[in-house]
């Protein structure tokens, strides 16, 4: 497995990581980001990174200048970034996927914080990318959150638990029915927002999301 360390900077100045994991043969590179309170390397992230591997689909992980300080502690209440540097951090990952695709497809987004930023973006402005891909999107119970979603004209994939207590399947459902023509929705039965199902391995469940992926970068 070719696994390649890089580093890249964002407008205020913070250097940080990101890991390339890429087949020989791959047909899409996806922009993966982690979810809030999470790194690039907690389990979630390995899995499904490695998942996609053997879909032949690369991935980029990375931090944000919160996760990358080094007394960091995964799932701990360390605050997240302001909503800017994420912005900034997602579009800077973004232009080194770019710089590094070699002619393939660019996917972005991520598990729920980096999704729904990516979704904000792309609400916003043009993404040099092919689609979004949103896992476990945090709508919270606020409608709000969902709003900017009619503006997005890219394809959006969302893959979500029916466990998802940050994201329900009604709530979910509500969300997309009236975005039906540019959003595809996915369900990963019996997750929760970490993509955990009861008595089935994780990587059993990170496997079919997987799956769900690579259809979607099939699709497009």
């Amino acid at each position: 497995m070719t696994k390649t360390d890089l580093t890249f900077s964002i407008p205020s100045g913070a250097e940080l990581s990101a890991r390339l994991q890429r087949p020989d043969d791959c047909r899409g590179l996806f922009v993966l980001g982690h979810g809030s309170g999470s790194n690039m390397d907690v389990p979630l992230m390995r899995g499904l990174a490695d998942a996609l591997y053997g879909k032949r689909i690369a991935t980029l992980r990375f931090q944000y200048p919160y996760s990358e300080h080094p007394s960091f502690v995964p799932f701990s209440d360390m605050p997240v970034d302001s909503d800017q540097t994420l912005v900034e951090t997602i579009q800077a990952a973004l232009d080194l996927a770019n710089e590094t695709a070699n002619g393939v497809p660019v996917f972005v987004g991520g598990h729920s914080m980096s999704g729904f930023t990516a979704t904000l973006m792309a609400s916003q402005k043009n993404l040099n990318a092919k689609a979004i891909i949103a896992l476990a999107y945090p709508r919270k119970g606020d409608p709000s959150r969902s709003v900017h979603l009619a503006q997005i004209e890219m394809p959006l994939l969302i893959v979500q638990g029916t466990e998802d207590t940050l994201g329900t399947k009604s709530e979910i459902l509500e969300m997309v029915q009236p975005l039906l023509h540019r959003v595809e929705l996915k369900w990963l039965e019996g997750a929760s927002h970490v993509l955990t199902v009861a008595d089935l391995d994780h990587s059993a469940v990170l496997h079919i999301a997987a799956d769900h992926i690579s259809n979607f970068v099939d699709s497009i």
